[in-house]
């Protein structure tokens, strides 16, 4: 079978990594015939690749969406189909919306199927952002009913889709996203964090607004108040006029000195992945506060630390971390702050989510999800 993959969009986060853990994980799996469609920026990481893989970047299709729009739109399915591909499948949440050859999308995007997302850019003033991000939606949704099969990395995320969309959406299925340990962890004893004072607590994100940072802050202005000796770590900068992808880190910046607690937090940056796992031990506890995700890689690398998660509750993470977690109303500093109070003064709760985090982090393989992947391919090429 000749697979064709679009992944131009894989350029950072959670894209890259699937990008990555996509070429390290195909070799090994059927001797199918590959063509990926990468960044320029990625190609140099894939140049090991065996010779039953072609990889191929476009630089100025990467210039802007504009450009990339056009490329996939155009001609991404005059190419494929040239090379005699049996099957596209497009892991970056868009598709051709008219292409010869049968699509397998993988939509992984949550902020193009929540409301809440535009509400919140709205409540910023960014109208010129609100307006792309409806027309993003709309070619989001038209993508998915164009394509073949849709895959979504958690069924609560498809069934968001469902909802958002009033769609059916029948050619719609879950297969979950993977994990894998980083090298030379396997084996490595997962030891406890020293004891409190002061209880750290970590967010592993860059600034976004849907991650939710200031319900984080605003919920540690609380603890202290209440005179908890805590400590928050973040791998990002909170800083006056700072974008990080397009997101303004000022409001953030200024709410932290409103709430005087400028001294309780450590700002790390961008922390790389191979040094995510002593970052993630250097922590009491994990924070995962985003009120809208489609998977939660942050909060499967935590729990396979062993380190106690606390997750809003939304139905992404109820699914991938079913009882390794304790869960917080999305937009409720005091029941964030609440949910902190419990782990840090019970030993048992957090030694028991610690287990049941180990435990979970277990049900989910990379191996796993792209077999189910490359049957998925199979079924549509058949069909």
């Amino acid at each position: 079978m000749k697979i064709a993959i679009h992944a131009l969009s894989a350029s950072a986060g959670g894209g890259r990594t699937y990008l990555l853990n996509l070429a390290r994980a195909l070799p090994g799996l059927a001797a199918h015939h590959y063509r990926l469609y990468v960044p320029a920026s990625a190609a140099a990481e894939l140049a090991d690749l065996p010779a039953n893989f072609q990889v191929r970047s476009c630089p100025w299709a990467e210039r802007s969406y504009a450009a990339r729009f056009f490329w996939e739109q155009c001609l991404l399915p005059r190419e494929v189909k040239a090379w005699g591909a049996d099957v596209l499948v497009c892991v970056g949440n868009f598709c051709p919306l008219r292409s010869a050859v049968p699509v397998v999308l993988l939509s992984r995007n949550p902020l193009y199927f929540t409301p809440h997302f535009l509400e919140d850019l709205l409540a910023r003033r960014h109208y010129r952002w609100a307006a792309v991000h409806l027309l993003m939606r709309r070619l989001a949704w038209q993508s998915a009913r164009a394509a073949r099969l849709t895959i979504a990395p958690t069924a609560a995320f498809a069934e968001m889709m469902r909802s958002d969309t009033g769609d059916p959406l029948p050619r719609l299925r879950a297969i979950h996203h993977g994990f894998q340990l980083w090298p030379g962890e396997n084996g490595r004893p997962r030891r406890a964090a020293a004891e409190p004072p002061p209880f750290r607590f970590l967010v592993v994100s860059h600034y976004n607004y849907f991650r939710n940072f200031e319900t984080v802050l605003r919920a540690f202005a609380l603890l202290r108040a209440g005179g908890s000796p805590v400590h928050l770590v973040l791998s990002t900068k909170l800083e006056p006029g700072l974008l990080q992808g397009g997101y303004d880190t000022t409001r953030a910046s200024r709410l932290i000195d409103e709430l005087g607690i400028r001294d309780t937090l450590t700002m790390l940056g961008r922390v790389a992945y191979d040094d995510l796992p002593d970052t993630y031990r250097s922590a009491h506890a994990v924070i995962c506060p985003a009120y809208t995700e489609s998977f939660s890689h942050t909060v499967v690398e935590a729990m396979s630390l062993g380190r106690p998660v606390i997750a809003s509750d939304i139905g992404v993470h109820r699914e991938v971390a079913g009882e390794a977690a304790l869960f917080f109303s999305p937009l409720d500093p005091e029941d964030l702050a609440a949910q902190c109070r419990r782990v840090m003064n019970d030993a048992e709760l957090r030694a028991r989510l610690s287990a049941a985090g180990l435990a979970r982090a277990q049900d989910f393989s990379w191996r796993r999800h792209f077999e189910q992947m490359l049957g998925a391919a199979a079924e549509v090429a058949a069909a």
